[in-house]
């Protein structure tokens, strides 16, 4: 496994493994234990995997672009998936510190509710601040990250850009507060919040394109 798995995965493969076996008593796994691997494990899991390099990279290539934008023949539409590919994107920022924090959370919704309303408000806490961050740098640098990325044929993308900004924070914390539904076994609620927002998003477009 270990040859056709990346160094990276790997390497946060056996840091879980070695926890998860840590826990609960079982034989050590053969794993450096130093606090320098610690540092290195938390960080090698906020690194985006293997796949989603590759993901990423031809999501965000400039001949994948080209492409559709030729295909599609709109302008318009090119433009605007420039920008939103970017929003996308940071998804991964949510998605991995969610993984790490919902399993301690659905946990403790219903054994230590104290506990878990202190795990909510730090989760998001750092979701907010991560979105406030993103969303200011696509606010004030649209201009540098449609250019290094696209190149100068996408400059109509910079004000969508700064347009869709905004939004993701609030996408960071609906990412927290869908999962928190989840948590609380409240899944038909969780559904019905998704349909309200598909109902937003769609009545917002029909009365918004038409005006741009």
């Amino acid at each position: 496994w270990q040859k056709r798995v990346d160094a990276l995965d790997w390497f946060v493969f056996e840091g879980l493994y070695f926890n998860y076996m840590n826990k609960y008593g079982y034989e050590h796994y053969k794993y450096r234990d130093s606090l320098w691997d610690r540092i290195r494990l938390f960080f090698a899991m906020l690194a985006p995997s293997a796949i989603e390099r590759t993901v990423f990279r031809n999501y965000l290539g400039r001949a994948y672009l080209g492409e559709f934008f030729g295909a599609c023949g709109d302008e318009a539409t090119g433009v605007y998936s420039a920008a939103y590919k970017l929003l996308e994107v940071q998804a991964v920022v949510p998605s991995v510190l969610l993984a790490a924090t919902f399993p301690a959370l659905a946990r403790t919704v219903m054994d230590n509710p104290r506990e878990a309303q202190r795990l909510h408000r730090n989760t998001l806490l750092v979701l907010v601040g991560a979105g406030v961050v993103s969303a200011a740098v696509m606010l004030l640098l649209p201009e540098l990250a449609i250019h290094t990325l696209y190149g100068n044929q996408f400059d109509g993308a910079v004000p969508v850009l700064r347009a869709l900004a905004p939004s993701v924070v609030l996408t960071f914390v609906n990412f927290l507060e869908t999962h928190m539904l989840v948590a609380l076994g409240l899944v038909r609620a969780q559904m019905a919040f998704a349909a309200a927002l598909i109902a937003v998003n769609v009545g917002a477009n029909l009365l918004l394109m038409p005006r741009w």
